[in-house]
């Protein structure tokens, strides 16, 4: 067992600390944490929970062994399930039922993992049954002239970044609402009213490469938002960030296709929570200056990755713009009149810093 900190001198010695470290490393030999189980993270009302686990022990034989599964609500005992393995590989992937049916609320999951009647791991992940009107009253989100205001009422908005602590921006992929809520606990608890989340990446697993959000996808961000509600938490939830998902297309802003798909996947997720209060569904479109060098460039002929027939139609359509086509036209221009035949970016001194504010 380590401690990554310096300890006070005779920190070691002393009864109260010895007592300390063993009792630490008594816990760490009793509830290791299990490195498996992926859960439903949102189930509909009236319907059995499907618990559904990849599980992995590190080191030794596969063997027989019992799966403990333990459902609470508010503290009180919902459902527990003994469940008997005989595994003949790891990983082991399996679905397990419940046979208790789940009233509307959040519910946490504790899994056991048991050798010859004794525990070696545990896991805790939790999940939501549906219930649409708490969703939809959730805090309300809107901004007058200068500032934004939360029921009507004005608040300087304190909000922070926020995936999973436990998956990153994978929180999607493999949702643990029992660790939203823990980390939503203590950022209202710190005094934050607000939370911007949404996809960094993963969109083909999201869509399932279908250019639309898969139920699987919609049912975790559903889970996350009632995780969100909970603790009245308005949510920004970002789409792309950096540049837009192509979805099998060639260019985020220009290919028909991939804007298409684009306005499909974020068409998908708008519509599933038209009517629910906590998100504000947005796009960042912060195409760093790196990457865009890379899309548009001039050498000689229009070519950009492979789409110079778009690029080419894009620009034939702002020359017709009127005033905004001619500025574009001019500055082109210009750039294709210089000595490398390439419009430079801006540098890095050129870039103006801007002091931090509030934004949507």
């Amino acid at each position: 067992m380590l401690l990554n900190c310096d300890g006070m001198q005779g920190f070691a010695s002393g009864k109260e600390e010895r007592l300390l470290i063993a009792g630490l490393a008594q816990q760490a030999s009793r509830e290791r944490p299990l490195p498996c189980c992926s859960f439903v993270s949102f189930v509909s009302a009236g319907r059995s929970a499907c618990i559904s686990r990849l599980m992995e022990p590190g080191g030794g034989a596969p063997r027989s062994a019992m799966l403990q599964l333990t459902v609470v609500q508010d503290g009180v005992k919902k459902s527990e399930t003994a469940v008997p393995l005989d595994v003949g590989e790891f990983p082991l992937e399996q679905e397990v039922p419940l046979s208790t049916t789940f009233a509307p609320g959040f519910y946490t999951v504790t899994a056991q993992l048991e050798y010859d009647g004794a525990p070696c791991g545990v896991y805790r992940t939790g999940f939501w049954v549906r219930d649409e009107a708490y969703l939809a009253s959730g805090p309300r989100v809107s901004v007058d002239a200068d500032f934004f205001e939360i029921d009507g009422k004005s608040t300087p908005i304190m909000g922070t970044t926020y995936m999973a602590s436990d998956a990153q921006r994978l929180f999607l992929r493999y949702p643990n609402p029992y660790v939203w809520d823990q980390d939503m606990q203590q950022i209202s608890a710190a005094g934050m009213n607000m939370l911007r989340t949404g996809l960094w990446t993963d969109w083909d697993v999201a869509s399932g490469g279908t250019g639309v959000a898969n139920e699987h996808t919609l049912r975790t961000i559903e889970a996350f938002l009632m995780t969100a509600r909970r603790y009245r938490l308005p949510v920004q939830f970002n789409l792309f960030a950096f540049m837009p998902e192509v979805f099998g297309g060639v260019n985020p802003y220009l290919d028909p296709e991939a804007v298409r798909r684009e306005s499909g996947f974020a068409g998908s997720i708008a519509h599933r929570f038209s009517g629910c209060s906590v998100p504000d569904v947005g796009s960042d479109q912060r195409a760093e200056l790196r990457q865009s060098a890379a899309l548009f460039q001039y050498e000689g002929e229009w070519r950009s990755c492979g789409t110079e027939g778009l690029e080419r139609v894009a620009f034939g359509a702002l020359r017709q713009s009127g005033e905004r086509g001619c500025a574009m036209e001019h500055s082109v221009a210009a750039g294709a009149a210089s000595r490398s035949g390439r419009r430079g970016l801006p540098r890095e001194k050129q870039r103006t810093r801007r002091k931090n504010s509030i934004g949507v």
